[in-house]
């Protein structure tokens, strides 16, 4: 089992797989704070939506800037099969809250 966790590890940290990550991150935490309606629905903020949002951009800046966990589990937590699908989700949110779709 750890091998196959180490492989996708190993793969996911090449230079333009770490750019992409921190490319989406800056990207998803430019569209939380130039439009935070992104994360709102009839006035009142969803949280747990952007408790997962704010996640998915850490975990995108950490990976984006090379950070290599020392354990497998933490290895695959910060990886970017956890957090692209969450920045894609709210980059697409946040683009169609501000009238880009």
């Amino acid at each position: 089992m750890t091998a196959w966790i180490g492989r996708i590890v190993a793969i996911t940290m090449k230079p333009l797989l770490r750019f992409v990550s921190l490319s989406l991150a800056l990207l998803l935490s430019s569209i939380l704070f130039l439009f935070p309606q992104t994360v709102t629905s009839g006035g009142q903020a969803q949280h747990d939506a952007l408790m997962l949002l704010m996640a998915g951009t850490i975990i995108g800046f950490i990976h984006g800037v090379g950070f290599k966990a020392q354990t497998l589990l933490f290895q695959l937590i910060l990886s970017p099969i956890l957090s692209w699908p969450i920045m894609l989700f709210g980059i697409f949110q946040g683009a169609e809250q501000a009238g880009w779709l």
